[in-house]
């Protein structure tokens, strides 16, 4: 596990504040609204001792498992850095896929 520190020096991040985008509650407000589509990002060898789920009810359930029972489906996952096992999956409302390839 890195300190802090040692992560801002791995990323190259200037020290400074960190600005994290949502949280918990706003991504729980737009779930509970509705996602057309929800791009969902991991870093497989990231740890954050502390960290908050991305949406309420992360921890008994995957967030992939939470966005499906919201009416998104899961499309392929990209490989984004093997190394750091860090992929890309975006689901979709099935309706928006149907429409985005003409199908029914």
């Amino acid at each position: 596990m890195l300190a802090r520190s040692q992560a801002w020096e791995a990323l190259g991040a200037p020290r400074g504040p960190l600005a994290v985008i949502g949280g918990t509650e706003v991504f729980g407000l737009f779930l509970a609204i509705g996602y057309d589509a929800f791009h969902l990002s991991r870093a497989g060898k990231v740890y954050l001792p502390g960290g908050r789920p991305v949406f309420p009810g992360v921890g008994p359930r995957s967030p992939e498992d939470l966005l499906a029972a919201h009416g998104l489906k899961p499309g392929a996952v990209q490989m984004l850095d093997e190394a750091a096992e860090a992929t890309l999956r975006t689901l979709r409302r099935a309706d928006d896929r149907d429409r985005a390839t003409g199908q029914r």
